[in-house]
């Protein structure tokens, strides 16, 4: 009796050993689905899968039990950081022993993103005075010192009322400190105020830019280098009358060309006054002066037979 109950005893020990043995070495039931959080510190980046927009932190994110994704997190002032999610990394352990399977595992991911350093850009001009655009934002005018600004690449544009718009990029690292210089390049007009304060005598550059503000249809602009031009004629070093006397009578000339009203209206009878006033002054010689005199009487009867025959 007393072996047949060790007998007994001694099996169910043998089967206990073994149901403990198979729930130990039986791997754990997986999730179906692996559920985690993704934040970061500060919270608010923009998260991009790839190049698509994801959503910004916190987000929730659904991976299967053997999936991985690559995440982008992109907030301003701090340095893009990407984050592997791999689900495999929020399982439990393969042997670990589970009593009921569950339908998902939910976790958080939490990221701290690294804070650049601010970027400082001196910008100066030749001329200065232009006006700074960063990324269409208005900085100030040149010289222009532009701290707190953020690393990376910026296209700048600079604006000046006498020179050609310039625009360039710059690409700044964090916490540098940078110095842009720029040569502007002049529009037409300053080119030849530069010419006049170099050689002042000279009439053919005030030809030169009076003819181009009436082309420009910029008749007040024009009417004040006429005046200027004669101004110069009394100078001992003017140089160059023909040229400014040819140009009063071209302008003379071309009456059909211009308006009947505003300040282009009253430019034939300026270049008359100034010729006759120069023939009376003697600021050039006398029979030369009269000679395009002359001419402006054609063209005067000229005019007055052209509005005869209209009517």
């Amino acid at each position: 009796m007393k072996r047949a109950i060790g007998w007994v005893v001694g099996l169910a020990a043998l089967g206990a050993a073994a149901v403990s043995a198979w729930v130990v070495l039986t791997p754990a039931p997986q999730p179906s689905v692996v559920i985690v959080t993704l934040d970061s510190v500060p919270s608010g980046a923009s998260v991009f899968s790839g190049n698509e927009y994801f959503a910004a932190t916190p987000v929730i994110i659904r991976l299967a039990p053997d999936e991985a994704r690559t995440f982008r997190l992109v907030k301003r002032d701090f340095a893009d950081r990407f984050v592997s999610v791999r689900a495999d990394d929020f399982l439990p352990s393969a042997f670990r022993l589970r009593l009921r399977r569950h339908d998902s595992v939910s976790q958080t991911l939490r990221v701290a993103l690294t804070p650049l350093l601010a970027s400082a850009l001196r910008v100066t001009s030749d001329p200065s005075g232009a006006v700074v655009y960063a990324d269409g934002r208005r900085l100030g005018v040149t010289p222009l010192l532009a701290g707190e600004i953020q690393p990376g690449r910026h296209t700048l544009c600079l604006d000046h009322p006498e020179c050609y718009r310039d625009t360039f990029e710059a690409v700044l690292n964090p916490g540098e400190k940078r110095v842009a210089h720029r040569e502007l390049r002049a529009k037409v007009p300053v080119l030849y105020r530069d010419m006049l304060a170099k050689e002042p005598g000279s009439l053919f550059r005030y030809t030169e830019l009076i003819q181009y503000y009436v082309s420009a249809g910029d008749y007040e602009n024009a009417v004040k280098y006429l005046r200027d031009g004669y101004e110069t004629l009394k100078r001992p070093d003017a140089s160059e009358h023909d040229e400014y006397f040819t140009m009063l009578k071209k302008i003379y000339a071309r009456w059909f060309e211009y308006p009947e009203e505003g300040e282009m209206a009253n430019i034939r009878p300026l270049c008359r006054e100034l010729i006759v006033k120069a023939r009376k002054e003697r600021l050039w010689d006398v029979s030369a002066i009269q000679k395009h005199m002359d001419e402006m009487d054609k063209y005067d009867m000229l005019h007055r037979g052209s509005r005869w025959i209209r009517r």
